[in-house]
């Protein structure tokens, strides 16, 4: 028996943000380690440390937040796609906000918050969604 959608819910959204958490650190670890000891420009290296976190995301997230049974060849290719569409959104709001705001890490925070929504929406609602019952429920 599948629980209820509220249910589900309670547990995976906080589940989600700890794995969000997870994949910031390790994106805002490389972005300022290259920024601050290697010399780089914040949108290469945001750039960098997108993909460092997605890995995390993507593995933490199917395991723990969305428990998916996809198969990788399923579930990775959609995850390539939605992630494709999160580095350019981060990546251009970064580069475009850095050298207008007072720090490049302000620019990320905005480019993080907007990415997030775009993120769960779409993990939730196709990358790691249940494949439906084509049987319908036992009464």
């Amino acid at each position: 028996m599948k629980p209820a959608a509220p249910r589900r819910h309670q547990t995976q959204i906080p589940r989600f943000i700890g794995v969000g958490l997870a994949s910031t650190a390790v994106h805002y670890a490389v972005l300022t380690t290259a920024v601050e000891f290697g010399g780089w420009w914040p949108t290469p290296a945001t750039a960098i440390g997108f993909i460092a976190g997605a890995i995390v995301n993507y593995l933490l997230n199917r395991s723990l937040t969305f428990h998916s049974a996809r198969a990788h060849r399923q579930g990775l290719p959609r995850f390539a796609i939605m992630f494709a569409i999160g580095w350019t959104l981060n990546t251009l709001l970064v580069w475009w906000l850095a050298p207008r705001l007072w720090h490049y890490l302000l620019a990320q925070i905005i480019a993080t918050g907007v990415v997030l929504v775009f993120n769960y929406l779409t993990l939730n609602f196709w990358v790691f969604r249940a494949e439906r019952d084509p049987t319908p429920p036992q009464r």
